[in-house]
């Protein structure tokens, strides 16, 4: 695999800091417990009474503890989120308003079983998982689960929750189950909804809080989720063109550079049509660039690549530069320009000693501008980072 290109497309991000609560653990044992409104738009919530005690499962002495609502800082992931047109008044944070702690996902699946098959059939895997879990025999939760969640009863943002309360229980790939559900069932659910409507306000402020894919580097379920926040949300909305810039890069991340290509400029459309780029963070309408060229450059369509590449060629970022250099000598060589391709990798050498101290990327780069030619299958599909 070639060195021309390595690492993950940049984000000039704001890195925001997350509002982390304390996690206070003092009892072993399923307890997810809500303090605040019970939420109906859903039915899955736990008791509201204060009063409820949990019997400890070890014997001996031990005072009562106060669980406090938690895993803000497992839930949502505010830096890579907070894509272009970005607010950085805290636009991210300000999601965190509408998180509730989930429900104990045993109770809810037991109470949702009905006349449906599947949701017996859901019931009994459940607790069959949870006699293995509860004996401390821990074991993955079982792939055909996310099959029957499909075809449970159970709505799509109840299915989202089960999935907060899964990695809470017990880890990220449990979660993964029931979140990869969840979309499969909201994509079915509202794929005639239009854009703004409220009736998906609830699935959106779900489909924040769903970290883990992040962690497990879930892309196709990413793919999904972008796509459904993009759709769902108010048409020219920052929140849909922020879904969308993620949903093309979503897409890029799986080799599908054409509809990455594609996705990208659909989103940059959209920036020029809301005419806002760039008006809270100045740096918005240098990410665009800089991810338009990359794009369109990974997809082959070098014409198109040039003038984005050329337009940041002198990009601020030492890590945008170095990868924007590198895409324009291979460019300006396939583009039948070798002199100015030439010219390029000398400017490329002198601005960038350490990268350019790297025989097998300098060796590559001169064969590409001797050959005039590139083939996109000989370089590796993950660009360098620049933040």
């Amino acid at each position: 695999m070639s060195r021309l290109f390595a690492g993950k497309p940049g984000h000039k991000r704001a890195i925001a800091m997350a509002v982390a609560l304390g996690l206070v653990v003092g009892a072993i044992g399923v307890v997810l417990h809500i303090r605040g409104a019970h939420r109906a738009e859903t039915g899955f919530s736990a008791s509201s009474s204060s009063s409820t005690t949990f019997a400890c499962p070890i014997p001996g002495k031990f005072k009562p503890v106060e669980i406090n609502v938690a895993l803000l800082c497992d839930y949502y992931e505010h830096g890579v989120e907070h894509a272009p047109p970005r607010d950085p008044s805290g636009v991210m944070q300000r999601r965190e308003l509408h998180y509730r702690a989930p429900g104990d996902p045993f109770d809810f699946v037991k109470s949702a079983a009905s006349a449906n098959a599947s949701d017996g059939l859901l019931n009994k895997e459940i607790f069959e998982w949870r006699q293995r879990w509860a004996s401390g025999r821990s074991t993955p939760l079982p792939a055909s689960i996310e099959g029957m969640a499909v075809a449970s009863s159970i709505g799509a943002e109840s299915l989202l929750e089960m999935g907060n309360a899964f990695a809470f229980l017990e880890d990220d790939s449990a979660a993964d189950v029931w979140y990869r559900a969840a979309l499969d069932k909201a994509a079915k659910t509202y794929r005639t909804t239009s854009p703004g409507d409220p009736i998906a306000l609830p699935l959106l402020r779900r489909l924040d809080q769903t970290k883990a894919l992040w962690r497990l580097r879930d892309y196709p379920a990413l793919e999904t989720r972008f796509s459904l926040a993009s759709r769902l949300s108010p048409s020219l909305s920052p929140e849909s063109r922020r879904a969308g810039y993620l949903h093309a890069e979503m897409l890029f991340y799986q080799n599908r550079f054409d509809e990455a290509a594609d996705c990208i400029l659909q989103v940059q459309d959209q920036h020029d049509r809301a005419g806002d780029l760039g008006r809270l963070e100045k740096s918005d309408a240098y990410e665009m660039t800089y991810m338009l060229g990359l794009f369109l450059f990974k997809a082959a369509r070098l014409t198109q690549a040039m003038p984005e590449l050329t337009a940041i060629a002198d990009a601020p970022d030492e890590g945008h530069r170095e990868n924007i250099m590198r895409c324009r000598i291979v460019t300006l060589a396939s583009l039948g320009r070798p002199d100015e391709a030439r010219g390029e990798f000398a400017r490329w050498r002198a601005l960038n000693p350490e990268a350019s101290s790297n025989a097998a990327v300098a060796g590559e780069l001169m064969r590409a501008i001797n050959a005039s030619k590139w083939k996109n299958a000989s370089i590796d599909p993950t660009p360098v980072s620049g933040g």
